[in-house]
């Protein structure tokens, strides 16, 4: 026998939105990247370090592509590499490192030249196809290969329809075309933390191993602290940090609780305190909604789902 269960169609009252300073938020369901609360969503901003989360979901992509085992591959630092300012993650011109460990590097200390050295390695694969066409022998540069990894970025954003984000570089320092928005950044992160070893990487609050450097015949121990300080706190588990002067201070975190997993993006905070008590504060708020509301697609079903007895 089939039976309609009855629901009361008065509709719960969502909580008050949160004052915070940043100036574009989303919360987005972090199974399938539905945006469920946010503010000015749309706006195009300078993203900072978040660019890290497509250089790090490309970066798995083109593995998987290129059918290459991630924690044997080794690259070897060059000095391009390391000629870029902002956060680091002390690579050494010489330095023999694995992208496992080149992959921790730019999401726990948010390393451009990580970045760097990622972009590069990938960067001369996509471009192989073309060499191997061309009718005389042609000299690539550092820093076409990185142009190349970055045209992939692109590419792959469009794909993901991710129609107002746009990359200019692979480590966030600040450039006009560098943007995108609260609401494309949280379902970036939802592609990205697919992927179990990203989940893993994200959550880890300190990694440390051994790298050679070929130069001078030297061994030595690096040790990597993750950005995010909401890192051990409950619920919080990721995901990516970022600060540049003109976008501000930036966070994409993932916060799960019972069974609820949501990604919380704010952009443009005041300073990077706000950063952290904002992302914190609508978290908090997001899951409390959710337990009240659901997501758009549950609130759909409720009234006419049905059992069988």
């Amino acid at each position: 026998m089939e039976r309609s269960i009855s629901y009361s169609l008065e509709p719960k009252v969502e909580l008050p939105l949160p004052s915070v300073t940043a100036k574009s938020w989303s919360i987005c369901n972090a199974r399938n990247g539905e945006c469920l609360w946010s503010k000015a969503p749309n706006n195009r901003l300078e993203m900072a370090s978040l660019t890290k989360m497509m250089t790090a979901y490309l970066s798995c992509f083109l593995a998987e592509r290129f059918q290459i085992n991630i924690e044997k591959t080794m690259i070897i630092v060059s000095k391009p590499m390391v000629m870029i300012g902002g956060t680091l993650g002390d690579l050494k011109e010489g330095d023999n490192i694995s992208l496992l460990n080149l992959l921790y590097g730019i999401m726990l200390p948010s390393g451009n030249d990580c970045a760097l050295a990622i972009a590069g390695y990938f960067g001369a694969l996509l471009l192989e196809k073309f060499l191997r066409n061309a009718k005389q022998h042609v000299e690539v540069t550092f820093e076409q290969m990185v142009r190349r990894f970055i045209k992939e970025m692109n590419s792959l954003a469009l794909k993901l329809a991710l129609k107002n984000t746009s990359f200019a570089n692979v480590h966030g320092l600040s450039h006009k075309g560098n943007k995108s928005t609260a609401e494309e950044l949280g379902k970036l992160a939802c592609h990205l933390l697919k992927s179990p070893l990203i989940r893993d990487i994200v959550k880890t609050k300190i990694h440390s191993f051994n790298v050679y450097n070929l130069f001078i015949d030297n061994m030595r121990t690096v040790v990597w602290r993750n950005t995010n300080r909401l890192l051990g706190r409950e619920g919080f588990s990721g995901v990516k940090t970022g600060t540049t002067p003109n976008a501000g201070a930036c966070l994409t975190l993932l916060y799960c609780k019972d069974e609820v997993e949501m990604i919380v993006t704010v952009l443009a905070c005041n300073s990077t305190k706000h950063r952290w008590d904002e992302g914190k504060l609508l978290a908090e708020w997001g899951y409390k909604n959710y337990l009240i509301k659901g997501t758009r697609n549950a609130r759909k079903m409720l009234y006419s789902a049905k059992t069988e007895r």
